[in-house]
């Protein structure tokens, strides 16, 4: 650069120096705009570390913006208590499915019954189930 550049720059010369600034680093670091940006984004980290751990233990608040004013009272709605709803519900109705009957089958050749006996050569007859007779009842001892 020559000596009247340095001393006293015409408006089209600022402009270049200006451009030149914008775009070489090592005039950010010679000018101090680096140092200033690099602090900025410190304080702004510093700033975020320091509300997220304030609040965390400090409930308090900032007010930022007009006077206080007062409009009265806070409105808390007046909400009318709805008991739960009762759901009744109809037992299911029970079907019952009476069984099948049961038949047992007589061998009239062996006279007995299945499974008592294995093989039955004159056929199985199917009979109904009859509940074998009382037991007698036991006689008294002699006193």
């Amino acid at each position: 650069m020559n000596q009247r550049l340095a001393m006293n720059p015409t408006s089209e010369e600022q402009r270049l120096l200006r451009a030149t600034a914008a775009s070489d680093p090592k005039s950010l670091v010679r000018s101090g705009q680096l140092f200033r940006i690099a602090l900025t984004a410190v304080v702004a980290i510093g700033c975020l570390a320091a509300s997220g751990a304030a609040s965390a233990h400090w409930h308090g608040g900032v007010w930022i913006g007009p006077g206080p004013y007062w409009w009265g009272p806070p409105y808390y709605p007046y909400y009318p208590y709805y008991p739960p709803a009762v759901v009744v519900t109809q037992p299911s109705p029970v079907v019952q499915v009476p069984a099948p009957p049961t038949y047992w089958y007589y061998c009239r050749q062996s006279n007995g019954y299945y499974p008592y006996v294995a093989d039955c050569a004159s056929g199985w007859e199917q009979v109904s189930p009859q509940p074998p007779a009382p037991a007698p009842a036991p006689e008294a001892a002699p006193r």
